[in-house]
């Protein structure tokens, strides 16, 4: 009965400082890089957003320039609205492509604007 009551802190269940101090740190070595790899996921769908505006962008401005059709109009592509304003100072042409999300609050992803000289 006698030794019941007088135990030592050796014999006592629990854990220690030391392994709590190495759980924690091996619980942080995997949460860093996946908190990394979730924010690179983030930016990469920016990028991919900006890089598709701005390929349409410039596609649509080479066919103005080939087809010299100087009209404002607006179109739809790959889930953006695609915006022409055309404003003419002759002999200059200057041509705005605006590229909006499509949904109820459009937002202006990428302004494009081209000066074109027109001769008679």
């Amino acid at each position: 009965m006698m030794s019941r009551i007088f135990t030592s802190p050796r014999q006592q269940d629990g854990y220690t400082l030391i392994e709590t101090i190495i759980a924690m740190a091996l619980f942080l070595s995997v949460l860093i890089p996946l908190f990394g790899i979730m924010g690179n996921m983030m930016f990469d769908k920016k990028a991919q957003q900006m890089n598709k505006a701005f390929s349409i962008a410039v596609s649509e401005m080479n066919t103005i320039a080939d087809l010299k059709e100087f009209v404002e109009q607006k179109s739809s592509a790959n889930g953006f609205t695609v915006q022409r304003v055309v404003q003419k100072l002759p002999p200059l042409v200057e041509v705005k492509i605006i590229i909006q999300t499509e949904n109820e609050r459009p937002k202006d992803i990428l302004v494009l604007r081209r000066v074109f000289i027109v001769y008679p």
